[in-house]
């Protein structure tokens, strides 16, 4: 809808005709569809006549008009031809629609993607450090395939990287109340989180 309004800006003296009671109108206006480019997820991992090995994976880009379902409040999009997106826009907005994988064989080692890097973590004594720059570290784990073959692989893999603005934290240990001659005892840091 297209609104307009208008105000007052003197009332109608003695004699003077007043002003009309209707201060704004709308009416119905077309609304142009938005066009974007999409990018798929990406498919499974194919290896080109074999089970297992170097292989690819793909992902779409098509063109796509978006919507809104205002009542509902729900986006919907439909498939359009390319002609719709413009050639310009799918060049600054391709990207790699094909990379390089890997399908691991039978009784090979195969790790999982990396972590997320840690929090930024110093070196501490009794809550203080004396270093300015602090380690991070992501580790990968090993997805065993065959049972056989589990001691060919390392149990887990580390990588650490130097970054800023570590804390240093405080740990005591926390017990919970007796339960039946039994109770919980934990490590916490400083900052809430329980460490063991």
């Amino acid at each position: 809808m297209r609104t307009r309004s208008r105000s007052v800006l003197q009332q109608a003296h003695e004699e003077g005709r007043p002003c009309a009671s209707q201060l704004s109108q709308t009416k119905p206006c077309p609304i142009s569809p938005c066009y974007s480019w999409h990018l798929s997820d990406w498919s499974p991992c194919r290896v080109q006549g074999a089970d297992c090995g170097e292989g690819t994976r793909e992902r779409n880009l098509t063109c796509v008009m978006h919507w809104s379902d205002w009542e509902g409040s729900q986006n919907s999009s439909m498939v359009l031809e390319e002609q719709k997106c413009g050639d310009r826009v799918r060049k600054e907005s391709q990207q790699e629609l094909q990379q390089p994988c890997f399908v691991p064989c039978p009784g090979d080692c195969h790790l999982t993607e990396w972590s997320m890097w840690s929090t930024c973590q110093l070196t501490c004594l009794e809550g203080r450090s004396f270093e300015t720059e602090g380690r991070q570290a992501r580790s990968q784990a090993v997805v065993i395939q065959v049972l056989e073959n589990q001691d060919s692989c390392p149990h887990q893999i580390f990588e650490t990287r130097p970054c800023k603005g570590g804390k240093c934290h405080n740990y005591e240990w926390r017990t919970s109340s007796w339960n039946d001659n039994e109770r919980s005892v934990w490590c916490q840091r400083s900052d809430g989180v329980n460490v063991t």
